[in-house]
């Protein structure tokens, strides 16, 4: 475990004295959250009384040895949890101490089945988040951010009800359905393959907008996301939704569209496939060349992933059309209107 990145965001959270004060609660404390203990040269000593930055980093190395048995006596497995979780875990026992920390029963729960959207959940549900709102949230974020690198990418099937999968089909498919022709599927100036398209949310010049089909194709289908799955889409700010409609190529065209991220900003994608076809989803590497994973379309089937990897679209060449709805999601919470 990296203890300097442990103390650094200490320093942060507790707070950094190289004197004697009385913490919060009126107990003689020094350097990082250290309290003065008996043993302690300290003991007894008057508040103000100056502590060497030596003898700071000496109790604080003494403390993190008894906060890190303390953790791998709370969660057996604990050296083997992801560093960002050992981190975060280590900051609540540093805060609470052992006694508090091990009756978050429902966090500790979700650590263990390695659901770490469920850990954080648990956090906010709790007297401490409320005691150390901010440092708590900071703490909440990054458990969240451990789920989001966990799951850089995930197939989800059969989570769409058949009246909503159907639904959806129908409506895209129907011939007063408005889709719009888009020259190439990312650039004007980039070889690339045409594409129709159909906006449901989007953002022009700053504001909101919204299509007249949204409330009866989007907001079903992402709150069945929201209900059917771990992905807690409820209190995310919705980017971007579009319908994106491929057809057949002719052989002079590119195998697939070029690799490319929908946005710069940090984000989450689903993309939905509405009907059965072929045209695979590719997922890049980095360089953007090598494929980490092909998705063959099937209808109601959605591929949840990292905004920042790399991807790209191929025709149909057995099928007709192929048909999907393109989902971006911000990582930043906030209500997202879905019922």
């Amino acid at each position: 475990m990296n203890i300097e990145k442990l103390r650094k965001q200490l320093e942060i959270d507790e707070g950094v004295k190289y004197e004697i004060y009385n913490d919060h609660l009126g107990y003689p404390t020094f350097g990082i959250g250290h309290l003065v203990i008996p043993s302690d040269k300290e003991y007894g000593e008057k508040v103000g009384t100056v502590v060497s930055e030596e003898r700071v980093r000496q109790c604080f190395d003494k403390d993190v040895e008894s906060v890190l048995r303390d953790c791998k006596l709370l969660y057996k497995d604990f050296d083997e949890l992801p560093e960002e979780v050992k981190q975060i875990v280590a900051n609540m026992m540093f805060n609470m101490g052992y006694g508090r920390l091990s009756k978050f029963k429902g966090m500790k729960r979700g650590v263990d089945a390695k659901n770490w959207n469920e850990a954080a959940d648990e956090m906010v549900d709790s007297r401490w988040y409320k005691q150390v709102t901010n440092r708590a949230q900071r703490l909440v974020d990054r458990m969240r951010e451990v789920w989001y690198s966990f799951y850089m990418y995930k197939i989800y099937d059969d989570c769409i009800s058949k009246e909503v999968v159907d639904k959806i089909e129908k409506y895209l498919v129907y011939y007063d359905f408005c889709w719009h022709y888009i020259p190439n599927t990312l650039a004007s100036d980039t070889e690339d393959s045409p594409q129709m398209s159909h906006v449901f949310y989007g953002m022009r010049n700053g504001q909101d907008v919204f299509s007249k089909d949204f409330k009866t194709i989007m907001q079903p289908l992402l709150s069945e996301v929201n209900v059917n799955t771990d992905i807690n889409i409820e209190d995310r700010i919705l980017l971007r939704a579009k319908a994106n409609l491929l057809f057949p190529t002719c052989n002079r065209q590119l195998e697939h569209s070029l690799p490319h991220i929908d946005s710069n900003d940090k984000h989450q994608t689903i993309i939905y496939y509405v009907t059965d076809s072929d045209g695979d989803t590719l997922l890049f590497e980095d360089d953007k060349k090598t494929i980490v994973k092909r998705i063959s379309p099937k209808k109601g089937r959605f591929l949840f992933f990292d905004g920042d990897i790399w991807h790209a679209s191929t025709n149909p060449v057995k099928s007709m059309k192929r048909i999907v709805i393109n989902i971006n999601l911000s990582v930043l919470w906030k209500n997202l209107i879905i019922k």
